[in-house]
């Protein structure tokens, strides 16, 4: 089974818009999962009275036609079902000398984490 063929069978339906939604590009399969405590714990947590506040990142893997490396910081976001996210961060994973999948570290909008 080919990685194409995974993020088609069990990835999340997302699809790329632009922050103020006026534009929006085609729907494509990806997985984006949130990050575990263990995962976050370089990223920006806050200290809160209780513990560690969560800041709701994800992790995204997608299919190479899709770089969301070319992405314009805050100018694009992502959307699957109801969550919206912005690319903190994006990388280009190599199998040879061809892309083989675009890992990401996702940040849900503020709107949705409140």
């Amino acid at each position: 089974m080919t990685l194409k063929s995974l993020f088609e069978k069990y990835g999340r339906r997302i699809r790329v818009v632009s922050a103020d939604e006026s534009w929006q590009g085609e729907q494509f399969r990806a997985f984006v999962q949130p990050l575990r405590y263990k995962n976050k714990m370089y990223l920006e947590d806050k200290r809160v009275p209780l513990g560690i506040g969560d800041m709701s990142y994800y992790l995204y893997l997608g299919p190479a036609e899709h770089d969301l490396t070319a992405l314009a910081r805050d100018e694009y976001m992502l959307k699957a079902d109801n969550e919206s996210f912005f690319v903190t961060r994006a990388e280009k994973l190599f199998y040879s000398d061809s892309v083989a999948y675009i890992w990401a570290v996702l940040k849900r909008t503020k709107e949705e984490e409140a």
